[in-house]
């Protein structure tokens, strides 16, 4: 199957605001494979939208160097689980060898050649010195490997981290051509997140920002100073209130969390319209989704008055936006 042969659905938010609700109404459909995790591979730190502007707005041979080098690091640090910084991700039992091979497969695409050398930027004064006692011969103990990736146009570069895509999923989904995927902040760069991962939709899901907060602010990677996380989580929220006027209205929909909560069988209808499926009532019943699992107000009994007012205050062009009271 190839990439223009599979669906993509990509599912973007801002950090708790619901967004594994809809991951797990959609995940029980007979025609859809949801993944039941976090992707990350597109919007983390060193995935493919850190890898093109590398490879074509900034490029340098050593830019492209480093930035392979680190998309390496990431694809196998969510290859393993217990292992390396994403401890659960385990890439590697979810999706079996064809995520190591569709990776492999992918930067063989993107690099020409590589070679033994040091550049100045990873290299030390011990290693520098190595390298002056053994020249011109190079070692592994006095080197590193530097990978030679020519300029890309940014077309060349989705086309081939579209096709990465599809290589990924097209084992695991079993036929099943409309693809799921859950990815951190694709609202924050959902034009170029549509075009490197080929998806033709994008569903965002929003929340009252003060519930949003009052769960985001206890989270690890959260600042825990109230007026720092505040600022922390606006400007996600505000940028994507910029990027999605740079959308065509019909290739996004957004949905709020209060509102599947109040009116399940209203949001069902807008997804099954936006999505051209139907989503049966055995398939909603399925899901673990239960509006007393969205925690509408808790901002209210969480923060104190004054700490209410500072809330309402920050939020207040985000709040005016959506209608929230």
């Amino acid at each position: 199957m190839a990439a223009e042969d599979l669906e993509i659905l990509l599912l973007g938010g801002f950090g708790r605001s619901g967004l594994g609700a809809i991951n797990q109404m959609l995940a029980p459909h007979p025609e859809v494979f949801a993944t039941p995790y976090e992707q990350r591979l597109v919007t983390d730190p060193d995935g493919l939208l850190s890898l093109e502007s590398a490879l074509t707005d900034n490029w340098t041979p050593w830019q492209a160097d480093f930035a392979i080098a680190r998309f390496r690091a990431l694809t196998r640090n969510l290859a393993g689980k217990w292992t390396g910084t994403y401890v659960t991700s385990a890439y590697r039992e979810r999706f079996g060898a064809d995520y190591e091979r569709a990776v492999d497969r992918f930067l063989d695409r993107l690099v020409s050649f590589s070679y033994r050398g040091v550049w100045a930027g990873r290299a030390t004064l011990p290693n520098k010195a190595l390298l002056r006692a053994t020249r011109p011969r190079r070692f592994r103990f006095n080197t590193a490997t530097i990978h030679f990736a020519p300029e890309r146009t940014k077309e060349e570069f989705r086309e081939a981290s579209r096709e990465l895509v599809a290589d990924i999923y097209r084992g695991v989904a079993a036929g099943k051509r409309r693809i799921v995927v859950n990815e951190p902040f694709v609202s924050q760069s959902p034009a170029r997140c549509l075009q490197v991962t080929g998806a033709a939709r994008l569903v965002v899901v929003t929340r009252d920002p003060r519930d949003s907060f009052g769960s985001f602010h206890t989270r690890d990677w959260s600042p825990q100073e109230l007026a720092q996380a505040v600022e922390f989580q606006r400007g996600a929220q505000q940028r994507w209130l910029r990027q999605r006027n740079a959308l065509p209205p019909d290739v996004f929909l957004e949905l709020k969390l209060e509102d599947l909560a109040a009116d399940h069988a209203a949001v069902i209808r807008r997804l099954e319209a936006f999505l051209g499926i139907e989503i049966p009532p055995d398939v909603v019943a399925a899901s673990r989704f239960s509006p007393e699992r969205a925690h509408v107000g808790r901002w209210k009994k969480q923060f104190s008055a004054a700490e209410r007012e500072m809330v309402n205050g920050a939020f207040a062009e985000i709040l005016r936006e959506y209608g929230y009271e």
